[in-house]
């Protein structure tokens, strides 16, 4: 019998919100990624607008409030990453960053995308990844129960 067990890094920080936070804790929810970064932003709601009203003016009404599969709040609170690492500071303005695939993240000067791997959070994934030393919980478990698991990474190409 071959087992497979995938795991994931997701790295976040305080500009991740809303649908990302949403991915990001379903993840970790399904014991499928750990969070590596820092605290999220803390978007979790939806607003509906009305309007426009008399004076040209509009009205958001918040109509849903999200929350992970296993129920964590998310609004104005965020996720608090499972290992914390504070992010080097962002690429300079006008950086193009090639994929692997030949598109291009943001527009302006074209580097090589390993560039991104000096990031110490990006090391920090990676280095986590082919220690073996990622963490997950137990799925039913109380915090701080952690389940054990070595990676091995293979080389695709």
């Amino acid at each position: 019998m071959l087992l497979l067990l995938r795991c994931q890094v997701v790295l976040v920080d305080h500009y991740s919100a809303s649908t990302s936070e949403l991915l990001a804790g379903a993840l970790r929810d399904d014991n499928a990624a750990v969070l590596l970064g820092e605290r999220t932003y803390g978007k979790g709601r939806t607003q509906r607008v009305i309007g426009p009203l008399a004076g040209g003016a509009t009205l958001l009404v918040s109509t849903d409030v999200f929350v992970t599969p296993a129920l964590t709040p998310v609004d104005r609170v965020g996720l608090r990453p499972d290992v914390y690492c504070k992010p080097g500071p962002p690429p300079p303005v006008g950086v193009r960053v090639k994929q692997a695939g030949g598109g291009e993240v943001a527009g302006g000067e074209e580097v090589d995308g390993r560039a991104l791997l000096q990031d110490r959070c990006v090391k920090e994934a990676v280095d986590r990844l082919t220690r073996g030393s990622v963490r997950v919980r137990q799925p039913g478990a109380g915090p701080g129960s952690t389940l054990s698991f070595r990676v091995e990474v293979v080389d695709m190409e």
